[in-house]
């Protein structure tokens, strides 16, 4: 897919745009389902993070108190939450808190109140008098030692972990760096995140985000005394490159992803390598480009100003990550869009071609997305906050079925929600793109249907801006059951209905009713395919048959007429009279100010 072009510059086997579509094995399908899983506490979402211990288990800020997320067996239950004992609150109007697992303890920071540190069965507050971690934002471990960044741009590093409990928590050594206590950086840090490596230690150079900046820190040299001295221990990765938000950095085989402030994704891999050449071509700065143009449309018109808040994971060989923020009702901020890249393709995983683009999933207000390992199963959950005043807990599911929310309560009933999605096709001019045609029908191949759907098919000619409806039909994947002998039949849903249909749609006749114009006729002519249910579009066949100019051109309905404004009626005259309140009248009635002589505007 690609929505940053025309669609007359796509080739007749990509698609220009698509909502809640996969595009996995070529073929166009609903995306995988999601599931309403947990109704949480009310209030301010504040953040959520991922602690593995005791088989996995999701912690979330809200509202100043820390809960403990239970997490249950997939297509069985068993969610539960419940505060944290230990955790005092924390303020409920703060809009982000930051989290990070260590050796064996979660920690969460709100940038004002001594950090919260929970073992998985109690919390507690750091001491300050050792000193423990210190009050800050953003922090990241690797390499046995945790760092975390304060007072804007402040970077601090804590203790190595010896292997005793909670001596990784300690800062104790800041005399040794640099010869002060913290690493200074040009603007506020607004992400922290570690290069994977495969080489001897666990994790390579620790990267620090600004909004506008990228610099690599060699947290991999362990030997404290050695800081001070060592060549290159701070180096500027990247310039005017950063990231708004800390929680899209999202880690995928031995490269970096991330949402940058204008909205773009950038790869640290793809990045570096444009920098390093662009040294030899003689280029300006860093020459460095988002990954690409393909979720321009989505992300151009994006408030930069929350973008802070968004957030991604990896799961199920596609990366997601939230898009289209608004504010919601509990003071917080939700995301309408996910933006789906695909790392399925043979050609992504030997890295010579970026991730397919999915088109975006809507249907949920994302707050933020949560990644982890649950009792040796990768699981993906997203909490939404919603205009009800609701925040809920979803799972994202690898199957191709509707929506799953809970409608009732007090039993946990589910209810199934057909996914709706479209697809927009490019703009085909049939090989003559300076010959006029006239649309004739539609045809579209339909596989793998789940219960009922329903298609629909728009079009419009040349660059018309309003879609026109085609047709729509309903189709089912059921059968009857002719053994039983008796009438009548009964009926049975099927699995996912194998055997490909074609429904064929024959253009209606439609004029356009500003311009008179015949919509059936054009030089070329975009496809919009809509559905709602599960299916997969097997194969899409527009077909269209050329008209002669002559033809064309004396085709009645091609002249319009043009009337000028019709004002009659709508005069006002205005009167002020010399000793009285100022007045309006018009034809139908008179109005009288108050005696002040009160401006009036109209």
């Amino acid at each position: 897919m690609s929505s940053a072009v025309s669609p007359d510059l796509l080739p007749p086997n990509q698609c220009a745009w698509g909502m809640n579509a996969d595009y996995r094995g070529s073929k166009v399908k609903t995306r995988p389902n999601i599931e309403q899983q947990l109704f949480l506490p009310s209030g301010l979402v504040q953040g959520a993070g991922f602690f593995n211990i005791q088989g996995g288990m999701l912690i979330a800020m809200i509202a100043g108190i820390a809960y403990r997320i239970r997490v249950g067996v997939p297509g069985v239950g068993g969610f539960s939450y419940e505060s944290i004992p230990g955790a005092f609150s924390n303020s409920p109007v703060i809009p982000q808190v930051w989290m990070t697992q260590t050796v064996e303890n979660f920690l969460i920071q709100d940038g004002q109140s001594d950090c919260i540190i929970y073992n998985g069965s109690t919390a507690r507050r750091a001491d300050q008098s050792i000193p423990e971690v210190p009050r800050g934002t953003h922090m990241a471990y690797a390499n046995g030692r945790l760092w975390v960044a304060g007072d804007g741009n402040q970077l601090a590093a804590g203790n190595i972990y010896t292997g005793v409990a909670d001596t990784e928590l300690a800062f104790t050594e800041i005399q040794y760096l640099s010869g002060g206590g913290t690493i200074a950086f040009s603007d506020a840090i607004t992400g922290l995140a570690f290069i994977p490596s495969t080489g001897t230690s666990d994790y390579g150079p620790l990267l620090v985000f600004g909004r506008t900046y990228l610099e690599t820190v060699r947290a991999d040299v362990t030997d404290r005394d050695s800081w001070a001295t060592y060549p290159g221990f701070v180096t500027n990765a990247l310039r005017s490159v950063g990231t708004p938000s800390g929680w899209t950095i999202v880690q995928v085989n031995e490269d970096l992803f991330w949402r940058d402030v204008l909205g773009g994704i950038r790869s640290l891999n793809t990045m570096l390598t444009s920098a390093y050449f662009a040294q030899y071509r003689g280029a300006q700065g860093d020459a460095n480009v988002p990954i690409s143009r393909e979720v321009s449309r989505l992300t151009d018109y994006e408030s930069q100003q929350l973008l802070g808040f968004s957030s991604g994971v990896y799961f199920d060989n596609r990366m997601l990550m939230t898009a289209s923020p608004f504010l919601n009702p509990q003071g917080g901020v939700s995301f309408r869009d996910l933006i789906s890249l695909d790392f399925a393709p043979v050609s992504t995983m030997q890295g010579q071609s970026p991730p397919a683009y999915n088109g975006t999933w809507q249907g949920i207000n994302w707050t933020r997305l949560v990644q982890g390992e649950f009792n040796g199963m990768t699981r993906a959950f997203g909490i939404s906050s919603d205009g009800d005043g609701i925040n809920r807990l979803w799972e994202f599911d690898t199957g191709s079925t509707d929506d799953l929310y809970i409608s009732n309560i007090l039993t946990g009933e589910k209810t199934d929600s057909p996914i709706e999605s479209f697809v927009e096709y490019p703009r085909i001019a049939f090989q003559d793109p300076k010959k006029r045609k006239r649309l004739t029908r539609c045809d579209v191949w339909l596989s793998h249907i789940v219960g009922e759907v329903t298609v629909t098919v728009y079009w419009r000619p040349d660059n018309y801006q309003k879609w026109t409806l085609w047709d729509s039909t309903n189709q089912c994947a059921v059968m009857t059951d002719a053994s039983t002998g008796t009438a009548p039949h009964v009926w049975k849903n099927l699995l996912p209905d194998q055997r490909p249909l074609v429904k064929t749609f024959s253009i209606p006749e439609v004029t356009d009713p500003v311009s008179d114009y015949d919509l059936s006729t054009g030089f070329g002519f975009q496809v919009r395919v809509a559905w709602t249910g599960s299916l997969k579009i097997e194969r899409v066949s527009v077909w269209s048959e050329p008209v002669d100019d002559e033809d064309y051109v004396n085709r009645d309905g091609q002249d319009g007429t043009c009337v000028s404004n019709d004002v009659t009626g709508n005069e006002i005259v205005y009167q002020i009279p010399a000793n009285s309140p100022i007045v309006y009248t018009d034809e139908n009635n008179e109005v009288y100010l108050d005696e002040f002589n009160n401006v009036l505007t109209y």
